[in-house]
């Protein structure tokens, strides 16, 4: 019974170790993304209006 209880618990913790990985690298890359975007959209901006310069 404890045996199980122990493994139950490694499982569970390891659930919760690869969520937290997941959710920060999720949470990096959409910020990785983001910020690409706005260069992006600078970028167009520069070249589409050239009075901006």
């Amino acid at each position: 019974m404890k045996q199980a209880r122990s493994v139950d618990f490694h499982t569970q913790m390891k659930i919760h170790v690869q969520g937290v990985i997941m959710c920060t690298f999720l949470l990096r890359k959409s910020r990785l993304w983001h910020d690409q975007s706005q260069e992006i959209v600078s970028e167009t901006r520069y070249y589409l209006l050239p009075n901006t310069r």
